[in-house]
């Protein structure tokens, strides 16, 4: 991760040097320093010892980070830490509190607080053969706990009469690196969500040659749209964790995932269609961001201005005219252009992240 990151901070001039400082590996250093505990036994530990585990790691980064700033260092930092315990029961223990990361950020304030999501069945393959529970509904209480604990200890500062907090995002692990590059080295980064007829467009058992075919051709246009807005934003899309959960809760998971921690944190919702497709999953998602006045871009291959019974902030049929607008947007001053305009470099000439994608393989 961190070659990755230093490459594109060079690249896009905002230097080279990142530090990246793991939290879980002094939490185990210290473990085995001060306890003679190795590491696989500390899912199995006391709550009582892992907060006194929490005090020596933060000790340990608050005193780095004062070396670093009494030393004058300019370099781009990531923390790199869980929020909770998860045992070996399932049930997760909250081990850092809104004083601990108060701490670090009284000593150099965060301008991200990101939180990293996985699909559980992935986390579930991983977690064999060690002390953590596979089952899936685990894993997403555990999810869910880890965001909900996360946005009770987020830090502050003030700035006059405001309460300043650092932007709060969750994104999916798939691409992080490219995305947390990019939060790194621009303060006013652009977030999209990217919707999509995800279900709709996996083939069926009674789907036709010519319908699997065109499946598999919108498909790779929904894959390549993906690729291509990467040069323009951090994007966030739900298809890359592959969500497969039919049970309630694990539906429900789903539908708060996508609508309260991406929908709600981003700054743009894209729903691209490649095919005259119906999805209600992101019909809910551009009603609620409607609702909440997030611009929404909608590309669907119907001449309707109307899609799902909500008129967007812009409408395209296909996603060529989208590019074409976000490149002419920095010559236009109207109030659609003004969305589009974001999605461009500091001299409105190109996309704002121009061959990230070259630089991060």
């Amino acid at each position: 991760m961190q070659k990755q990151q230093k490459k594109f901070l060079k690249h896009t001039g905002g230097g080279s040097d990142v530090d990246h400082i793991i939290v879980a590996e002094k939490i185990y250093k210290a473990a085995n320093r001060v306890w003679g505990i190795i590491d696989s036994e500390v899912p199995f530990i006391s709550q009582e010892l892992q907060v006194a585990l929490r005090q020596f790691a933060i000790g340990d980064v608050e005193n780095y980070l004062l070396r670093k700033a009494l030393k004058g260092s300019n370099a781009h930092k990531i923390v790199q830490t869980s929020m909770t315990m998860y045992l070996k029961n399932g049930v997760p223990d909250a081990i850092f509190t809104q004083e601990d990361m108060q701490r670090l950020h009284d000593i150099e304030k965060f301008s991200h607080v990101v939180t990293l999501i996985e699909d559980p069945n992935k986390m579930a393959e991983r977690f064999e053969g060690t002390p953590y529970s596979r089952d899936v509904g685990d894993i997403l209480n555990w999810t869910a706990m880890e965001v909900g604990v996360t946005e009770a200890s987020m830090p502050y500062s003030r700035e006059g009469e405001w309460v300043c907090r650092p932007r709060r995002l969750i994104l999916p692990r798939e691409n992080s690196d490219t995305s947390l590059a990019k939060l790194l080295n621009d303060s006013d980064a652009q977030v999209i969500y990217l919707a999509g007829p995800i279900t709709h467009m996996k083939d069926k058992q009674d789907d036709t040659e010519e319908k699997r075919k065109q499946k598999y051709i919108d498909r790779k246009r929904m894959d390549d749209f993906q690729k291509k807005l990467q040069e323009y934003a951090v994007v966030i899309t739900p298809m890359v964790l592959a969500d497969q959960g039919v049970k309630p809760e694990e539906i429900a998971h789903t539908v708060h995932r996508d609508i309260s921690w991406f929908v709600g944190r981003a700054d743009i919702i894209i729903a691209f269609f490649p095919g005259d497709y119906f999805s209600a999953g992101t019909t809910q998602e551009i009603h609620a961001a409607d609702r909440i006045g997030k611009p929404v871009i909608v590309i669907h291959p119907k001449d309707d201005r109307e899609v799902f019974g909500i008129r967007p902030r812009i409408k395209y049929r296909h996603e060529d005219e989208l590019f074409s607008d976000i490149e002419k947007s920095g010559n236009e001053n109207n109030g659609e252009y003004s969305i589009l305009r974001k999605l461009l470099n500091k001299e409105l000439k190109s996309s704002r992240y121009k061959g990230i994608l070259d630089i991060c393989k």
